[in-house]
């Protein structure tokens, strides 16, 4: 029976959709994550694909922001913008730097390292990481982009914990700060199992 391994059962579930462009992963989420809600549990659809018609499927708006689906109980959608994500993870690293008393040739170089091409992919998955740890979701249905996009999003853990071990201007509390974010996208990647 197909219920007993997407209904949470006491634990928080993580679904993901994953498959090449056009097989239907937005609308088997859809109607995967509205069934879910219909069956009482609080449910959050979420997507990293920047083509996903998420909106069109439900017939509601489905935005940047966490947002509540038309007339459907227990049920919020999201669809992570990277850009915008990508903007709002490098200021927050940068003034963590500032704060922290980093000179500015540091500041720099971390402009630089941020400028890399996958600092759009791991704000994503850091956005991703914040809403499916997120205590009021039951159920967490992931609409994944086509499998390229998606694999690498997958191979982030490897890549993030790397920039991590390798931050040239790290202090005492950035290093427990690090161990900290480890130690929680460890946690998260276990629940995804």
């Amino acid at each position: 029976d197909i219920r007993a391994h997407i209904q949470p059962n006491g634990l928080r579930r993580t679904l993901f959709f994953a498959g090449k462009g056009g097989v239907g992963k937005t609308v088997a989420s859809c109607v995967t994550a509205v069934w879910l809600a219909r069956q009482g549990y609080k449910t959050l659809l979420l997507t990293t694909d920047p083509a996903a018609h998420l909106g069109d499927v439900l017939d509601s708006p489905v935005e940047d922001e966490v947002t509540a689906i038309g007339e459907q109980p227990n049920m919020w959608a999201v669809k992570i913008d990277p850009k915008a994500a990508s903007e709002t993870y490098k200021a927050r690293i940068l003034a963590d730097a500032r704060q922290r008393g980093r000179p500015e040739s540091a500041i720099k170089v971390m402009e630089e390292e941020l400028n890399s091409p996958c600092t759009e992919e791991m704000a994503a998955f850091d956005k991703f990481i914040e809403y499916a740890s997120q205590d009021e979701w039951q159920v967490v249905v992931f609409d994944t982009a086509p499998t390229g996009h998606t694999l690498r999003l997958l191979e982030l853990p490897v890549d993030w914990s790397q920039q991590i071990d390798v931050k040239v201007f790290a202090s005492v509390d950035a290093s427990t700060a690090d161990d900290a974010a480890k130690q929680h996208f460890g946690q998260v990647i276990e629940m995804m199992r």
